[in-house]
């Protein structure tokens, strides 16, 4: 098994690194600014809207009155 996942490992790498060798040789300047305002955007999303929602559905869960143990549902 870790073979199997040091190999994973080392493809992994070597495909990202190659990835980003493509994209920096291969694209000009307006398109390598798109991609970077798109990853801002990602992060952005990611934080300012899933973290928001994972909080406001924790924070209502904890809200919610305990359900009965011994209560089954069919």
């Amino acid at each position: 098994m870790r073979a199997v996942r040091g190999t994973l490992i080392v493809v992994g790498i070597v495909l990202l690194a190659s990835g980003g060798w493509w994209l920096l040789t291969r694209q000009d300047l307006p398109q390598l600014v798109g991609v970077m305002i798109w990853l801002a955007a990602v992060v952005v999303v990611h934080d300012g809207v899933l973290s928001a929602a994972s909080a406001l559905r924790h924070r209502l869960r904890r809200s919610a009155p305990p359900r009965d143990p011994d209560e089954r549902t069919p």
